[in-house]
């Protein structure tokens, strides 16, 4: 059987051979017509989903780039923070007596009349209202001679808790006094 299709092949050859040594520019016209076919077929089939796959694998290539890029960023930006958190740690306890965690009016405004009191000024009114998450604002009217108002407001701004006068208004009407609006803060709780 291996020696009929021996026979065979070369039967074809030898035709074949001969027919293109007879008609070589028909057969040239036919093979490379043929052998462009076979490029294009291989081009569609074969380079085509090669060309496809190397374009997905570099844009998610390119993708994982960013993602580390980025989280090389971030974890630049944790590692500074981390230090910049330990450069300040000593400080915290100065700044939780600063501003305190809740809003603690009760001894604010104990701290508060003292302050009023050594300065020649009695506390009429004190409002509060909320600002916002952080601040409180306060309102608050006093009667008291107005030549203490320069070391009142020295004081005030002395108070162990960071206060911020955000206006004050002399009055002289029946009685002297000054409206105060202060701000006092609080930190931000973070929800864990």
């Amino acid at each position: 059987m291996i020696a009929f299709f021996t026979n065979l092949i070369d039967d074809l050859d030898s035709r074949y051979k001969r027919k293109i040594e007879l008609y070589p520019d028909k057969h040239i016209k036919f093979f490379t017509f043929l052998t462009i076919i076979v490029l294009v077929i291989f081009g569609i089939f074969g380079l085509r989903p090669t060309i496809v796959s190397l374009i997905q694998k570099n844009k998610y290539k390119n993708g994982l780039i960013r993602v580390k890029n980025g989280l090389e960023n971030k974890t630049n930006w944790l590692n500074k923070e981390t230090e910049n958190y330990e450069a300040i740690k000593p400080y915290l306890q100065n700044l939780q007596s600063a501003i305190l965690n809740k809003p603690d009016l009760q001894n604010y405004l104990a701290e508060f009349v003292k302050v009023a009191s050594k300065n020649g000024f009695i506390v009429k009114r004190f409002s509060q209202s909320q600002g916002s998450k952080e601040e409180i604002v306060l309102n608050v009217d006093m009667t008291g001679y107005q030549t203490g108002f320069y070391s009142l407001i020295k004081d005030i701004q002395n108070l162990n808790r960071i206060t911020y006068i955000q206006s004050a208004e002399l009055y002289n009407d029946s009685e002297s006094g000054v409206k105060l609006l202060l701000k006092i803060f609080t930190l931000r709780q973070e929800n864990n």
